[in-house]
């Protein structure tokens, strides 16, 4: 069993300090974009996020806060990761898969491509580089994730190289798929992709 989990922790500064994964884009919140790709992937499907879960209402998902002990410090999306892993097993996962709420186009095979192996985590590559927020992890080593972090490592990308995590690499023409909208002009730019692919936009009824 797999799944899922939306990491939708980012402040968003450099879009004014807005929370991101609220922004709109072609009328619906960048985590339903998220959720409507990753969803269908994965059996459960889970929120991270800090402040007032009931903003996420609509979207029906449970929504993890950072565990206590990430109060000590700032854990950063290692605190999500904690969380997430806790949840997963708790339903009975075998795989937590996770993605960025920022990433309205992600592939509709990420979890397919990320489990399915014997390795502690897998993560998509990309540009000669690691994309840590698109990763998987085994959930039987989430006893092993949670000493890595309690050890002060508290980066994606460094909890996935502890791991030895397998690198899935990004296909040449997936710019798409993994593109990330940080600024205002990302959003223009995503806004023009829709247009110009014809994707039509996840429904949006606000609570």
């Amino acid at each position: 069993m797999i799944a899922g989990m939306i990491l939708a922790g980012g402040k968003g500064e450099r879009l004014g300090g807005a929370d991101k994964a609220l922004v709109p884009l072609a009328g619906a919140p960048l985590i339903l974009w998220a959720a409507d790709r990753l969803g269908p992937q994965v059996e459960t499907l889970a929120v991270s996020a800090r402040g007032d879960p009931g903003r996420f209402g609509f979207l029906g998902r449970p929504v993890l806060a950072d565990p206590p002990e990430a109060g000590e410090g700032d854990w950063g999306p290692s605190a999500g990761l904690i969380s997430g892993l806790s949840w997963a097993h708790a339903e009975g996962a075998d795989w937590l898969v996770t993605a960025p709420t920022d990433a309205p186009f992600l592939p509709s095979d990420l979890a397919r491509r990320l489990t399915g192996h014997e390795a502690a985590a897998a993560v998509i590559s990309r540009n000669g580089g690691l994309e840590p927020p698109f990763a998987a992890y085994r959930v039987d080593h989430r006893h092993v994730i949670y000493g890595v972090v309690r050890n002060g490592e508290r980066s994606l990308a460094g909890i996935l190289r502890r791991l030895d995590a397998l690198a899935r690499p990004a296909g040449a023409n997936e710019a798409l798929a993994f593109f990330n909208l940080n600024t205002r002009q990302d959003l223009v730019q995503a806004e023009a992709l829709i247009m110009e692919h014809g994707l039509r936009p996840p429904r949006f009824v606000a609570l």
